[in-house]
């Protein structure tokens, strides 16, 4: 691995909260500023979300920051997390590391505050890209009235807004009288996935984002959603079928599966049949 100096640091200073707008301002070691572009991750929904507890708000931020701390053995430090949340790092952690037994996941979390934000609800949220895994995802739990997220700034840059408003339109029209909610996000901006690429290829076959970001990337965001709407069954489609060996990849069973918030601790991933 890299040799970064121990001690490495990023802090959660601040979560502002602007009706839909939520902005994640954090402070890092001179060193991880080769790996991290920018100081602020900015995420923008279409609801007011200003009532989400920040417990809860931490959760898109830690999903993509996280795994930046264990390959460098950073800390992080936040103010408050979700219990749920919080108690089911170390099983998802475990997911990384036994896919990647050549490496080491370190790191540390520094947390203040941990609150139960638990919820009775019985909704459902479907990840939704409009690809064949995704519609069949949909179309197997239609039934429980759920509502599609998709996110701009994961396939789709969030400088290319002519690729975004096909995207959004092609999944309007494909999917009458569903509830459709769209998020823009600089997650994968904010990352130096060049650098990041050249230190985890000198231990595996991957790249940054399909090896490490983007499953749990993905999945935090819904986080806010499901606190505000009493969301309690995530669901994102899998590209491999069940079973399958010899695939490194980020969005896994072993790693999304663990991932819980609030009142969703069910797994998460269904496979494609």
């Amino acid at each position: 691995m890299e040799t970064i100096r121990k001690g490495e640091l990023i802090e959660l200073k601040n979560i502002k909260k602007h009706n839909n707008i939520i902005s994640y301002e954090y402070e890092l070691s001179e060193k991880l500023k080769k790996y991290i572009n920018d100081n602020t991750l900015t995420i923008e929904y279409d609801d007011n979300v200003e009532d989400v507890p920040d417990a809860i708000m931490v959760v898109p931020f830690l999903c993509n920051i996280l795994p930046i701390a264990w390959i460098f053995d950073a800390t992080i430090t936040v103010s408050e997390i979700d219990k749920s949340f919080y108690e089911s790092i170390k099983d998802f952690k475990k997911g990384y590391m036994e896919m990647y037994p050549n490496m080491s996941f370190l790191g540390k979390l520094n947390v203040k505050n941990i609150i139960d934000c638990k919820y009775k609800g019985k909704e459902s949220l479907c990840f939704f890209s409009g690809g064949v895994d995704a519609m069949s995802t949909l179309i197997e739990h239609i039934n429980e009235d759920v509502i599609t997220l998709t996110l701009w700034g994961a396939d789709i840059k969030t400088s290319n807004e002519n690729g975004w408003k096909n995207v959004k339109k092609f999944i309007e029209d494909n999917t009458p009288g569903i509830k459709n909610r769209f998020v823009k996000s600089t997650f994968r901006d904010i990352m130096n996935e060049n650098q990041l690429n050249k230190v985890i290829r000198k231990y595996v076959k991957e790249n940054w984002w399909h090896g490490f970001q983007h499953g749990i990337g993905l999945i935090g965001h819904a986080a806010p959603l499901c606190y505000k709407y009493k969301i309690t069954n995530v669901y994102v489609a899998s590209s491999y079928t069940k079973g399958q060996t010899g695939v490194t990849c980020a969005s896994d069973p072993t790693i999304d599966n663990y991932l819980k918030f609030g009142s969703c601790t069910k797994d998460m991933r269904r496979y494609v049949r």
